[in-house]
C-alpha cells in the first residue's frame, strides 16, 4: 500500500488555499498585490505565529490602495481555504470602491 501524497491531498480537498502568496487572486478582482509581508516577529505575536501583510491598490484607480492582514493563529481557517481567502480578498477590494 502506498503513502498518500500531497498531490493527493490536493485533490481530496480541492478548497485548500496551497500558499498564502496568490497575487492571481488579486488581478481576477481588480486589484493588484504589490507587497505581500509575512511577519514573525513582534511584541503582538504568540509564539510560532506568523501574521501576512497584504498590501494592494485598484486597477482601474492606481491611488487607492488598500492594507489587510491575516494571522496564522486568528485566521487559520481563511489561510486554509480558498474560497473563504477569495471572499475576504474580494471584501478588501470592496471597501475600496
Amino acid at each position: 500500500m502506498r503513502k498518500p501524497s500531497e498531490q493527493d491531498a490536493k485533490q481530496l480537498n480541492p478548497d485548500r488555499l496551497t500558499t498564502p502568496y496568490t497575487p492571481d487572486y488579486f488581478k481576477e478582482h481588480g486589484a493588484i498585490l504589490y507587497q505581500f509581508v509575512p511577519i514573525i516577529r513582534g511584541n503582538e505575536l504568540l509564539p510560532g505565529e506568523v501574521k501576512y501583510g497584504y498590501r494592494f491598490y485598484l486597477l482601474d484607480d492606481p491611488n487607492k490602495e488598500g492594507v489587510f492582514y491575516l494571522s496564522s493563529h486568528k485566521d487559520i481557517d481563511t489561510l486554509k481555504s480558498r474560497s473563504k481567502f477569495l471572499l475576504r480578498v474580494e471584501r478588501e477590494i470592496a471597501r475600496l470602491n
